[in-house]
């Protein structure tokens, strides 16, 4: 079995057009067969393009206003856009990220954060700086994520055993996914 990342993605259905084509030497059997074949292949490319419509109107329904406005246009001169033009589009146009950016999300990682404040809260912060930057192909190591996590723990000075305890551990279990569970 290949790896499924490595496969290319299957191509669209194509329109069926509007009706089977019969040729007057065949027999009804033979013209059975063939509008079946053509009812089949027109029920693919439908449901393939509902599902499109679906997934385009749920995709727009997470867009902020803003961002919804300039695409209107392009969508405009493309009303049969499919969700992965779509997408591919949104991506193109809004998802750069230049050296400021990575910083700047870089920076949320360092946010002060109380012992009133809840984990999750802690850890919800820096699984979202550690999605962006993977969409800005300067993926943030797990280590870094921990020492960001470490930090804003020691800086309320009240885990100084489970700091310790941390410290203790295999080094296989100081990852992102141990700490968040630690």
């Amino acid at each position: 079995m290949s790896d499924p990342t490595a496969q290319a993605y299957p191509p669209r259905a194509q329109d069926p057009g509007q009706g089977p084509v019969y040729m007057p030497n065949q027999d009804a059997a033979v013209w059975a067969n063939k509008k079946l074949a053509w009812e089949c292949r027109k029920q693919i490319y439908a449901e393939e393009k509902n599902m499109d419509a679906a997934l385009l109107d749920r995709f727009l329904q997470l867009i902020s206003k803003d961002y919804k406005d300039n695409f209107n246009l392009i969508k405009n001169r493309n009303p049969n856009m499919s969700f992965m033009e779509c997408y591919q589009w949104f991506l193109t146009t809004y998802a750069s990220a230049d050296k400021a950016d990575r910083k700047e999300n870089k920076a949320t990682m360092n946010m002060e954060w109380h012992i009133n404040n809840d984990f999750p809260k802690l850890a919800r912060t820096i699984d979202n700086a550690i999605l962006y930057i993977q969409f800005t192909n300067a993926p943030i190591t797990d280590q870094d994520a921990v020492d960001a996590g470490m930090r804003m723990i020691i800086s309320t000075a009240m885990f100084e055993r489970q700091y310790k305890e941390w410290h203790a551990r295999p080094d296989d279990q100081k990852d992102w996914a141990h700490f968040k569970a630690w």
